[in-house]
């Protein structure tokens, strides 16, 4: 849970409204409209978690939570949208080596009070980094993907990390299934 405030029309509305959401990436188009490039041969999807509604899959624009509420003016504390949900790293070319994928913005995401008017300014950011190892003699194909979840923190686990990864993170480890030739009995 994080603190926010949302962008709203002017002058503010009387009555509570839902918010509505939008996410953007920088990252150049990948094979298909949810996909993104993070490297030439991987792409990434992001699910981002949107209160009251689940998981919903980048890119998006005004989709509500449908929960009316009035965060205009001052900063509110219990925010929870966009600080989980999943993504799917899809491997668009086969290699072999090491992809290594710098800290980079995957997606951002945004709230407003007033349809398709948004602050320039996040709510929240998904960053990714790692990577991706396949050894010599195998081969990952083409067309493979692996589902990883983001985990949960609290915005306290990021105070005075900027451009760090949040206190007790986790790092996730997964198990891939490669074709391998070449290998020699013993």
């Amino acid at each position: 849970k994080y603190s926010g405030v949302c962008e709203c029309p002017s002058p503010n509305p009387t009555e509570a409204r839902p918010t509505l959401y939008k996410t953007e990436s920088t990252l150049a188009a990948g094979h298909n409209s949810t996909y993104f490039k993070i490297t030439n041969n991987l792409e990434v999807s992001t699910r981002v978690y949107i209160a009251n509604v689940g998981n919903v899959q980048v890119p998006f624009i005004n989709k509500s939570n449908s929960q009316p509420g009035r965060e205009c003016d001052q900063p509110t504390f219990g925010w929870t949208t966009g600080s989980k949900g999943q993504l799917s790293l899809y491997i668009a070319k086969p290699f072999v080596g090491e992809q290594n994928i710098p800290q980079t913005i995957i997606v951002s995401v945004f709230g407003t009070k007033k349809e398709n008017v948004y602050s320039s300014v996040p709510i929240s950011q998904v960053l990714l980094s790692g990577k991706v190892t396949v050894t010599q003699g195998c081969e990952l194909a083409a067309g493979t993907s692996l589902d990883i979840d983001f985990g949960e923190y609290q915005a306290h686990d990021f105070k005075g990390r900027t451009g760090q990864p949040p206190q007790n993170v986790q790092k996730i480890q997964k198990e891939l299934t490669f074709n391998c030739t070449n290998i020699s009995d013993g």
